[in-house]
């Protein structure tokens, strides 16, 4: 694929919020701790070195969690590492999305192991290990339950509830038939097919599912998977679980930061709830609150406990307990030796919400990158751009004003009635001044019947550029079909369209390409052309 890129700016992919902070705008500078570049690398491990960090758990843990699974020799290595105190991780999350979801789930993983193969040539004397932490907690099953392929969505029809890494694969089967009627017989269709079959159906939950297709697809650049939904790792986090129920920490750290982000007038990505902890059961993942009227804390319709009878369970079996979006980055941070957190611009914008428990709780607030941004065009859409005679900047037009402006500069007629206009203003401006001189009280009259004429001839206007787009019907029908492949549904690509078709076409090489282009410190959207 040829690369080119473009200003977030001129795109419009990002919202303010991200584009400030992209640019480092005042209003936003107490909301992160470090600039996203190289050189601030070595100040974050000062940093987080003054955390302190239970490695042997972490290691413990993920030599549990691989069992069974082949394991690359650079994922051996890069768990082994994780035992010395010269080791750190650079760390993306994402849902357990079935096939994972969308094409972004891939840009993200790959972000992630390039900024740590940076970090390992610029600093030789520390080791980096790239991370993908699975938010295997999550009970959103219609945000996960679903792929789109060649324009057709196709959802997983499954009964489950509660926590998504916890429910079973059942039905995926179903569903890979479906994938291979589509994928027909594209070049390497065949081990893509054997790869997702082995994944979702050789593993009894999603969450194993994801931990195995991932480490598939990623395991030789030595990506380490993480599953929270640990014992050992809530074990270390009780004192947080504590907290926020019997205190509604989260909203009390918060406020001034909620406060600040409104008067810079930016959309909030998240609100805080009074107690940001759910109670985990067999399918199920309820919200906790305190019903103030009885001083019992419940687990909404399924469970009720005394404070008394809350605090033992959560000594006894912390794995019971699950944070939500404003606690789940903590428990990550408290668990990994992380320098960076690698996401999306509603992810960034969230932990731009979350500086203050950081510090609260004595854990570093990492350096929060965005991903790269990107996009494919076929080589039919290169095509179609190349004989339009469209630059770049053109795909990120909004439709109707594209198609506009195109028919406008290749159009060999006259299709604005300016001349017109300016005659009828000329027209009724000595109509005015006669009717003044007449009647005084006549000239709102004149000044109605000229806006009249004027929108008559806007409509005019309208209908002769409706008229001459029917004779571009095949440029301005192309034009539709570049701006769909881009923005499928109106959304950009990336949150739409899924990697299978790509991997089928091209194999494990479509990932080596596409890892080849993205670089998030380059701060610029990347748009690639099929070649």
């Amino acid at each position: 694929m040829r690369k080119t890129t473009l200003p977030y700016t001129t795109t419009g992919v990002l919202p303010r919020f991200i584009q400030d902070y992209l640019n480092y705008m005042p209003c936003l500078d107490g909301f992160y701790k470090y600039k996203v570049n190289l050189d601030a690398i070595e100040q974050v491990i000062a940093d987080k070195n003054k955390t302190p960090l239970n490695r042997a758990i972490l290691v413990n843990e993920l030599n549990q969690q691989y069992d069974g699974i082949a394991l690359s020799q650079e994922v051996r290595t890069n768990i082994s590492l994780l035992t010395n105190d010269n080791t750190f991780t650079i760390t993306t999350a994402h849902q357990p999305n079935i096939f994972g979801g969308f094409l972004f789930f891939v840009n993200k993983i790959l972000s992630t192991i390039n900024i740590a193969e940076q970090l390992r040539e610029r600093y030789p004397q520390f080791n980096f290990v790239p991370v993908y932490w699975i938010g295997s907690e999550d009970h959103d099953f219609e945000e996960i339950n679903h792929i789109h392929l060649f324009g057709e969505k196709l959802t997983w029809d499954h009964a489950a509830a509660g926590p998504v890494g916890r429910m079973d694969t059942k039905g995926l089967d179903t569903l890979i038939n479906q994938i291979e009627e589509k994928l027909g017989g594209m070049p390497h269709a065949t081990e893509l097919l054997a790869i997702i079959r082995q994944a979702y159906t050789q593993h009894d939950t999603l969450g194993r599912a994801t931990l195995w297709l991932v480490n598939e697809l990623f395991g030789r650049f030595g990506l380490v998977v993480v599953d929270q939904d640990r014992q050992a790792y809530k074990e270390v986090f009780k004192h947080v679980i504590q907290d926020e129920i019997l205190n509604n920490r989260v909203t009390g750290l918060i406020n001034n930061t909620i406060e600040s982000i409104n008067q810079c007038n930016y959309k909030l990505q998240a609100s805080p709830r009074e107690i940001n902890m759910f109670y985990l059961s067999p399918g199920r993942r309820d919200r906790i609150v305190l019903n103030e009227s009885t001083g019992h804390y419940e687990a909404l319709g399924y469970k009720v406990f005394s404070k008394e009878q809350l605090l033992l369970e959560i000594d006894q079996h912390p794995e019971n307990f699950s944070p939500n979006v404003f606690l789940r980055p903590l428990l990550q941070e408290t668990i990994l030796p992380n320098l960076a957190y690698v996401g999306g611009g509603g992810e960034v914008a969230y932990w731009l919400e979350l500086r203050t428990i950081f510090e609260h709780y004595g854990v570093n607030y990492p350096m929060l990158v965005l991903r790269s941004i990107a996009a494919i065009l076929d080589k039919s859409a290169c095509k179609k751009l190349q004989k339009l005679e469209l630059n770049k900047e053109d795909l990120f037009v909004e439709e109707e004003a594209l198609i506009k402006q195109y028919v406008k500069e290749r159009t060999l007629q006259s299709l604005e009635l300016v001349a017109e206009k300016a005659e009828t203003e000329r027209i009724f401006n000595t109509i005015l001044d006669k009717a003044k001189a007449v009647d005084p009280t006549l000239a709102s009259s004149v000044e109605g019947a000229k806006q009249g004429q004027i929108k008559a001839l806007e409509t005019l206007e309208t209908k002769l550029l409706r008229a001459e787009k029917r004779n571009f019907e095949v440029a301005v029908n192309q034009i539709r079909g570049l701006k769909s492949k881009l923005f499928p549904g109106g959304t950009l690509m990336e949150r739409v369209d899924n990697f299978l078709p790509y991997y089928a076409a091209q194999g494990p090489a479509f990932i080596d390409d596409l890892k080849s282009h993205l670089d998030p410190f380059e701060g610029q959207f990347v748009l690639l052309f099929e070649e």
